[in-house]
């Protein structure tokens, strides 16, 4: 009896906290986005066609769906110029409001890259990242971020990058993302349109 009343409390105090934070108002967690992305490195450059799915949850926590389709321009170390790689993502992370115009965000993401072509192998990393959303104009958005990388083919690295988010319709806004890792010169930038459900 003494469990069955500890239980619906802690549910009831669950609950009551779950719906005061869902109708705190913030940054939305929910959107889809879709733009080119281009990644230059000392080892191998590519381009292509990224699509991101993001859901957020109780205002503190969300999902992140991602697939790229890239053509590699270059390889270091090979002549094969016939190559194509596939990336999925998948990923989970917190967000906590500090201000009404500042979030601070973690996620981790699992990296899956298929590549295709003369050289047919595959890839399988991970990504964590730590950094913050902050409303610097009432249309223009900033993020910060740093990253820690690590995959099958590469060493491990850390890296910072810098989002810019431009809102120029209710929904629509337009999507800019740069990140630089140091120690194979990674460049990687991203440009699109995100639509808010």
């Amino acid at each position: 009896m003494r469990t069955r009343s500890l239980l619906a409390l802690t549910t009831s105090v669950l609950l009551a906290a779950a719906a005061s934070v869902s109708h705190a108002k913030g940054f939305s967690y929910t959107y889809g986005q879709i733009g080119y992305q281009n990644y230059d490195s000392d080892s191998i450059e590519y381009q292509g066609a990224s699509v991101d799915v993001s859901y957020g949850a109780l205002n503190f926590m969300h999902v992140r769906l991602g697939y790229s389709r890239y053509w590699v321009d270059s390889v270091e170390g090979t002549s094969d110029d016939n190559i194509d790689i596939d990336a999925f993502r998948l990923g989970a992370g917190g967000n906590f409001s500090v201000h009404d115009k500042v979030d601070l965000i973690g996620r981790g993401t699992w990296i899956y890259h298929g590549k295709s072509g003369d050289s047919n192998n595959a890839d399988i990393g991970y990504e964590v990242e730590a950094g913050a959303r902050w409303q610097a104009m009432k249309k223009l958005e900033l993020a910060p971020s740093i990253y820690y990388y690590d995959n099958d083919d590469f060493e491990a690295d850390v890296g910072a990058g810098l989002g810019v988010v431009y809102n120029f319709h209710k929904r629509y806004s337009a999507s800019v993302t740069g990140r630089y890792f140091d120690d194979d010169s990674v460049k990687d930038i991203f440009a699109g349109i995100r639509y808010d459900f």
